[in-house]
């Protein structure tokens, strides 16, 4: 049996992709956020114990820790803008698109386009409480469970893990 999902890629289809992709990522220690927050209040510490005892370096710290909140935020936000303003220019962006998922492939149809990928191009995935994130060097697909038109989504989970490497990620039904 088939499993065919049906929806529009719109922004807040890529925003919760993006948002899926984050959360399905090992343990969040040690990565770029956490490592430069954990710097930040090192920083802030040392600058409020210079600004404290009159050290005359603490202004040195002080410009050091503004040139790094906005150097952050400038790495941690701006990739993620940039790719949501890619996804805007893609030609299937606001318009309806398809994605069957059998015992022979992936089948992805959308305005102009036609595309068939064997399970092995998609080997790993994450089941969300709310939908399923294929996965492949260089490119990501979520399939939400809101946009099931034939099939349940514990047959697709079935499918899926049958298929690939499937984590479940968060609670799942």
């Amino acid at each position: 049996m088939a499993i065919r999902y049906a929806f529009v890629p719109d922004k807040s289809y890529y925003r919760t992709l993006l948002a899926r992709y984050e959360k399905q990522r090992p343990s969040s220690r040690g990565r770029l956020p956490v490592r430069v927050f954990l710097l930040l209040v090192v920083l802030v510490g040392l600058w409020g114990y210079g600004y404290a005892t009159g050290a005359g370096w603490a202004d040195l710290v002080g410009c050091v820790v503004a040139f790094m909140s906005v150097l952050s935020f400038v790495a941690l936000v701006f990739p993620k803008l940039v790719l949501l303003r890619q996804a805007r220019n893609r030609p299937d962006f606001n318009t309806r698109g398809e994605v069957s998922l059998s015992e022979e492939g992936i089948f992805i149809a959308g305005p102009g386009q036609a595309v068939e990928w064997p399970w092995e191009a998609y080997p790993a995935a994450a089941r969300f409480p709310d939908g399923i994130l294929l996965m492949r060097k260089g490119a990501i697909r979520w399939l939400p469970d809101a946009a099931l038109e034939q099939g349940t989504p514990r047959e697709a989970t079935e499918l899926v893990q049958s298929k690939t490497q499937l984590r479940h990620v968060g609670r799942s039904r």
